[in-house]
């Protein structure tokens, strides 16, 4: 993986992230090719989350509203335009029988409007959503839980995971899940104070 900082959209530093991968997939032919994505890790468009039903076995609509915000597409273009230089190198031709994006060919990218649409239509989440249940302090009306992970208005209920991160850590989702839980669980560990 490869982070780096696209120096655009007052987006700071580390804001993008580049992932290769070998093989993809359950099957013999998923597992001959390989895949180099790119992914915006300061995310400035914000999706919504409905219930469907008031049936807590039924999943609930998910929008992430991917590229809403201009900065995010301006960011996730600059990255599409690196990842298809770095795809036209001799060595990578070399080692590959073709390389297309998603099922586009490579030299049908060949303009901004091209690669402009190419995202619209094939742009995806990386399973890094944050922010559902935002932590923040007792006035914030954005905020759902307070910094210990309490949710505001409600007794002896917390929620736990990614949803609590106001944004990105600007990394993959889990190490920071993994000690936000295990701080969480010492504090309710922790007797009482008076």
């Amino acid at each position: 993986m490869l982070r780096y900082s696209s120096d655009l959209a007052d987006a700071g530093p580390n804001d993008m992230q580049m992932i290769w991968f070998s093989a993809i997939g359950p099957t013999d032919d998923a597992l001959v090719g390989g895949r180099l994505f790119g992914a915006v890790m300061r995310v400035f468009s914000h999706g919504a989350v409905q219930l469907r039903s008031d049936d807590p076995m039924i999943d609930p609509i998910v929008d992430f509203n991917l590229l809403a915000d201009d900065r995010d597409r301006v960011r996730l273009h600059d990255c599409t335009r690196r990842i298809l230089d770095i795809l036209r190198q001799p060595e990578i031709e070399s080692i590959s029988d073709g390389v297309v994006a998603l099922t586009t060919p490579l030299d049908e990218l060949d303009s901004d409007d091209a690669i402009d649409a190419w995202l619209t239509a094939g742009v995806n989440d990386y399973v890094h959503a944050v922010g559902t249940c935002r932590m923040g302090a007792a006035g914030d009306p954005a905020a759902v839980v307070d910094t210990e992970c309490r949710v505001f208005g409600y007794e002896r209920l917390r929620v736990c995971d990614a949803s609590v991160m106001p944004d990105l850590p600007k990394a993959n989702t889990h190490l920071t899940t993994v000690a936000i839980a295990e701080r969480v669980s010492e504090m309710m560990r922790a007797p009482a104070s008076t």
